[in-house]
């Protein structure tokens, strides 16, 4: 038997400090729910022991979602989670060193982050769609690239043109070539002799969600282009590397093989 919703709040109940931002769940956007962190309802969704509403970009947990019967539809923001609009930063976001490393591809579960890796997957597409059919060179920052779409294109012709950039600085070839890296803050462009030699053209990828973005510029999330720009020093991983894909292999198994190494902070 179900029965209407009671009052929010009964005679005689006042705040003892503050307890979070109670929003209509239509006026709450870019968050996703966690079932696995939901407690026990009846036939909806209440809150558990951790906050079931993370953001839907980085993860950071942000509040609780209620919609079960005898409840009150409501979203209640941690309030250390919300802060003004016009309120200001003490650092850049890449001057931080707990957000400078982006969002690691690993969920809370340890499993693969497929969100991360269709983020990546996109400015992958865009990046092949910009080199315009050129022998394509990645610097090492830009190699997880190369790896997506080494394993999406298999051994079709597209793929023999997907190389990495001589650690030398020579020019790979005579002919005309693409060579993208990293751009951005922080992290600029790799430099190379032969830059402005005729020929050759450079593709920056750059954090940034604008499709329209003119070439040369390849626009990338900024999470995954945080990860690839600060998040893969060696002292930060145990030593268990994965092997590089095979030719032919699917880039989805490829990244459960990269999840095998283990986050150390």
């Amino acid at each position: 038997m179900h029965f209407a919703c009671p009052v929010l709040m009964t005679a005689g109940t006042y705040a003892e400090g503050p307890r979070g931002f109670v929003l209509a769940p239509g006026d709450v956007s870019g968050v996703r729910l966690v079932p696995e962190r939901c407690g026990d309802s009846c036939l909806g969704v209440v809150p558990g022991d951790e906050p079931n509403l993370v953001c839907a970009s980085c993860g950071a947990d942000l509040g609780e979602r209620t919609d079960d019967c005898q409840s009150w539809q409501r979203v209640v923001l941690l309030a250390e989670a919300v802060r003004t609009r016009d309120e200001g930063t003490e650092e850049e976001p890449w001057e931080n060193p707990d957000e400078r490393l982006g969002r690691f591809p690993i969920d809370h579960e340890g499993l693969p982050d497929w969100l991360w890796f269709g983020r990546l997957s996109l400015g992958a597409d865009e990046l092949l769609a910009r080199s315009r059919g050129l022998p394509l060179y990645f610097a090492p920052g830009a190699e997880p690239f190369r790896d997506f779409l080494s394993g999406l294109l298999g051994g079709s012709a597209g793929a023999e043109l997907l190389r990495p950039l001589p650690p030398d600085g020579r020019r790979p070839v005579d002919g005309p070539l693409a060579v993208c890296d990293l751009d951005g803050p922080g992290r600029p462009f790799g430099e190379l002799p032969y830059a402005r030699e005729a020929g050759v053209l450079l593709l920056r990828i750059v954090p940034d969600d604008d499709p329209e973005l003119p070439p040369p510029l390849v626009p990338v999330h900024r999470h995954v282009w945080r990860y690839l720009a600060w998040g893969a020093r060696r002292e930060a991983w145990e030593d268990d590397a994965p092997a590089r894909l095979a030719p032919g292999v699917a880039f989805s198994e490829g990244s459960r093989l990269r999840a095998r190494r283990r986050w150390r902070r």
